[in-house]
């Protein structure tokens, strides 16, 4: 399987219902990445069941204040919530953490 590099940012945008927090709970399974991550952080706006059994995510409903480089986060659902700061967690954050 190909490995994702760390640091970087990826986009995984689709339709409502297309499987895009299942690919993200794959990637996660799969230690998709060249890093072993200190903590993964999925960061939602909706909760969702299956939340409570999932092992080894740390699930925090909104943006978390801070940031740590050896953490991985998820943001599910901030398409339609695209203000500064979301913008800058791809830009400025992303590259200077």
């Amino acid at each position: 399987m190909l490995k994702l590099k760390h640091p970087s940012c990826l986009l995984c945008v689709g339709a409502s219902q297309s499987g895009k927090t299942t690919l993200i709970r794959e990637i996660i399974a799969q230690k998709a990445y060249d890093y072993e991550f200190k903590n993964i952080i999925w960061s939602y706006k909706v909760f969702q069941e299956w939340l409570i059994k999932e092992k080894g995510i740390k699930f925090v409903e909104g943006l978390p204040e801070r940031f740590e480089s050896d953490s991985l986060y998820i943001f599910d659902d901030y398409l339609h919530s695209l203000d500064e700061k979301v913008s800058q967690l791809f830009t400025i954050t992303a590259h200077h953490s």
